[in-house]
Formats: C-alpha cells, structure tokens, sequence
C-alpha cells in the first residue's frame, strides 16, 4: 500500500543521573518593580479604587440621610449586621468608606482622591 502508516521511533528517556537540576533565577526588587506586568496591575488596582470610591463618595452624597443614622448607631459594627439595609450603591462598606471620609474626614473635598488615584493607572496603560 502506497499510504501505508510508519510508528515514529521516540527516542528513548534521558538517564536521571546525567539531567541536571533547575536552578533558580535571581531577581531584585528593582527587576520587579520595572517589571511591565507590574505596572500594569498596579494601574488597574488604582483604577478599581478609585472607581469604588467615586461611586461611594456620589452615593453618599445622595442617600447620606438615610444611612448617617445607622452607622451612628452600629459604627464599624455594621458590617456583622446581616438584615441591615444600606441605601448606599455599594452597601454598607460603600456607606461606610464614604462617612469616614467625608464626615469624620475632608468634607466635601473627600472626593478629589479618587481622581488622584485615577491619574497614575491611566498614565501608566
């Protein structure tokens, strides 16, 4: 037959004495730090941050009436009350991000961080 199939011949494996064992490569801090994976998702962690904080802060500002009271009342507590409804968009660790902020905190100018946060993730892309 013309099509007649062969069996490859596969070479046979490697005596274990003769392999030599992977070593281990060296990096510094600096390697890593100029790494562009690095950068990259340092960028995006600054960006998830500044977009959870934009959207609590404007959340905040909107239903800061409804939900001032209950973090008064349960403080950081607040998080191990399960029926607890939050007005805020991003529950109660968006209302309460936003209070210690903006009420314990800067006040209104609270908001301009997440634009600082912004700038360096959308720089280094």
């Amino acid at each position: 037959m013309a099509n007649s199939l062969k069996k490859k011949k596969t070479p046979p494996p490697p005596d274990p004495a003769e392999l030599t064992p992977d070593q281990e490569q060296q990096v510094t801090v600096k390697e890593v730090m100029q790494d562009e994976r690095t950068i990259k998702v340092t960028g995006v962690f600054f960006l998830l941050v500044a977009a959870f904080l934009l959207v609590a802060f404007t959340s905040y500002i909107f239903t800061w009436q409804e939900d001032q009271d209950k973090l008064f009342q349960w403080g950081i507590r607040i998080f191990a009350v399960k029926k607890l409804r939050m007005e805020n968009q991003l529950g109660a660790l968006g209302a309460f991000v936003a209070h210690q902020f903006i009420y314990n905190g800067f006040g209104i100018a609270a908001v301009s961080p997440p634009i600082f946060y912004a700038l360096p993730s959308l720089c280094s892309g």
